[in-house]
This record gives C-alpha cells, structure tokens and sequence, in this order.
C-alpha cells in the first residue's frame, strides 16, 4: 500500500488524488457490509441451522455477539474489550488492525511526501 500510495501522490504532482478521509471510508464502507452480514449471520442463524465442527461450540450457546456487536461494527474489536474473551468472529481482529494501520500510514505516509527531510528527525 505503501509504494502505490507514494506512487500516486508523484504523479499527480504532489497532491493526494483524494481527501484522506474518503480514501479511509472507502474502504471502510466496501468491507463493512460483508463484515456486519458475517456477524449477524452468526450470531442469529448458525445455531438455528446446526453443525458439527470443532469450533462449533463456539456458536451453539455463548458465543458473544450480543456483547460485542459493537465493537465490532467501529472496528476496534482488537482493542476493546480488554478483559472479556471475543468469541464474536474471533478471528476477525485482523479487519480490526487494517483498517487502523491503513488511517495510520495515510497520515504518515502524507507527512513523509511533503517533508521527507524533517520525517526522519
């Protein structure tokens, strides 16, 4: 991400093709969509249609969403709650860290294009 961020600030003169801020919902909103239908999905529907895996257990009784729904839908799952174990989508803490490394290099890669001289002091 990187390398095509700085790419296209070069050729287009220096200048973001976009606000930061569209660029970070965009992709917010492009996973979020699939992301809330997964939670919802198991949190109302496995349990009614069965299953027999070796995380099963996970969703036939406690599996937490009704705790931490919200968490999730602002994608800070992999912060908050810090005490409880999440079994809402407990592998889904890796959407949770791309999106707030990507709104994290969008400002430092930014910064380090207009000033890469000062960037490194």
């Amino acid at each position: 991400m990187s390398y095509t961020f700085l790419k296209k600030i070069h050729n287009n003169g220096g200048f973001l093709w976009a606000h930061p801020a569209r660029i970070f919902l965009e992709r917010v909103f492009r996973l979020l969509p699939l992301y809330v239908f997964m939670i919802f999905f198991l949190w109302k529907f496995i349990g009614l249609f069965g299953g027999s895996g070796p995380r099963f257990y996970l969703f036939e009784e406690n599996h937490g969403c009704q705790d931490t729904w919200f968490f999730h839908m602002f994608m800070i799952n992999n912060v908050i709650p810090l005490v409880e174990k999440d079994y809402c989508l407990s592998d889904s803490w890796y959407i949770a860290n791309d999106i707030w490394f990507m709104f994290i290099s969008l400002i430092v890669i930014e910064k380090y294009y207009k000033n890469q001289k000062m960037f490194f002091l």
